[in-house]
């Protein structure tokens, strides 16, 4: 039973939850993601400077993260796939984000974005035998410096924003896009 191996795995408990069949898979941040993510521990909302947002949001947008979670994070999808969860509203701190990056979120439409995910136990504490068929599908495979860089933009940038502006929107797409008269 899966819950009896992660009951077991030397790693910190991170009681989030991924929908697994009709149960709820308590995920871990491994040792691997934590030590991966050592180099920054945490970035807190508003704390990015300009050209840190510029440089995160680059990643962000290679990544494509916005066909699931939305240009700005907000959930809408933009993309031939479902939406994904509003970033602005995580409650995830910066070690977990990046972990859910690298991971995915088995269960979900969150794909891992380690091209190593689940060949040893650096996901979760799980390997590809122990998740079974809810390992998450391959994303774009992402360098470390990448996964920090998402990371620090759903944390630093997007956690925590309320409305959309058009100031925002105007970051992300350029001065003067149409799209973005539709927001103040």
């Amino acid at each position: 039973m899966i819950f009896a191996r992660f009951a077991a795995a030397p790693v910190r408990v991170l009681w989030a939850l991924a929908i697994v069949g009709a149960g709820a898979l308590p995920l871990t941040v491994s040792s691997y993601a934590q030590d991966a993510a050592a180099a920054i521990t945490d970035v807190a909302p508003g704390s990015l400077t300009p050209e840190q947002i510029a440089t995160d949001r680059a990643a962000w947008q290679k990544s494509d993260c916005a066909s699931c979670h939305g240009w700005s994070g907000n959930g809408h999808d933009t993309g031939p796939v479902p939406p994904g969860p509003s970033l602005r509203a995580t409650e995830l701190e910066f070690v977990d984000i990046r972990e859910v990056i690298q991971c995915g979120r088995p269960g979900t439409n969150m794909p891992s974005h380690d091209r190593l995910a689940y060949t040893d136990d650096r996901c979760y504490g799980m390997t590809s035998a122990d998740i079974g068929a809810d390992k998450p599908v391959k994303g774009l495979p992402l360098k470390p410096a990448e996964l920090d860089a998402i990371a620090s933009y759903v944390a630093g940038y997007l956690k925590g924003r309320t409305d959309i502006t058009k100031d925002e929107c105007e970051g992300y797409y350029g001065v003067g896009t149409a799209a973005c008269s539709a927001y103040k």
